[in-house]
C-alpha cells in the first residue's frame, strides 16, 4: 500500500503521477534504472494531464520542476547541468546534496531529451529508458552519438534561449 500526503488537490496528482510512474517501470521491467533517469522520468510525466475521455499532450508549462530549472538558467542561477545529473547514479548519489536541485536538473534532462528541436533525441532517449529498465548500462554518448560535454552545451543552451524560457513558463 501507498499512503500519499498533499496539501491540495493538484499538489495530490502530480506526488501520485509521480509515484505511479516508479511503480508501473518497476513491476513491468526486469531492471533498475539509474536514479537520475528514474527520477527524471517520473518529474517529467507527473505533469501530464489526465481525461479519460481522450488522450491529452503533454503542457509543458504545467511542470514546476522543469520551469523553476528553466527560469533559473535565464537568471544565471547554477542549476545541475548534463553532467553533473549523470553523477546520479545509486540512491545514495541522489540523495546528497540539495534533492530539489537534483529533481529539477533529473526533470530537465528528461524535458531536453524529449522537447530538443522538435523531438529530435524522443527516439533515442526512449531507447535508452526501456534499455536501462531491462538492466542495460549503455552511456547516454551511445544512444545520441554525442558526447557528454556535447549534451552539456546543447543543454545548456536550450534552456538559456528565450523561446525555451517562453514555452516553459
Amino acid at each position: 500500500a501507498s499512503f500519499f500526503y498533499a496539501d491540495s488537490l493538484n499538489t495530490q496528482m502530480t506526488t501520485l503521477q509521480h509515484e505511479l510512474t516508479h511503480q508501473i517501470l518497476a513491476e513491468f521491467s526486469a531492471g533498475r534504472a539509474p536514479s537520475w533517469l528514474a527520477e527524471g522520468i517520473a518529474v517529467y510525466l507527473e505533469s501530464v494531464p489526465l481525461d479519460r475521455d481522450r488522450r491529452q499532450t503533454r503542457r509543458d508549462s504545467e511542470n514546476y520542476r522543469v520551469r523553476a530549472y528553466a527560469e533559473g538558467i535565464q537568471a544565471g542561477l547554477n542549476e545541475h547541468d548534463f553532467s553533473r545529473i549523470m553523477t546520479f547514479r545509486t540512491e545514495e548519489d541522489w540523495n546528497s546534496g540539495e534533492i530539489a536541485k537534483n529533481y529539477r536538473g533529473a526533470g530537465a534532462v528528461v524535458h531536453f531529451l524529449m522537447n530538443m528541436d522538435e523531438g529530435r533525441y524522443r527516439a533515442d532517449f526512449l531507447d535508452m529508458l526501456r534499455d536501462a529498465y531491462y538492466g542495460g548500462d549503455r552511456s547516454p554518448e551511445s544512444y545520441f552519438d554525442l558526447s557528454e560535454e556535447g549534451l552539456t552545451f546543447l543543454m545548456n543552451r536550450f534552456y538559456k534561449s528565450a523561446n525555451t524560457a517562453e514555452t516553459i513558463t
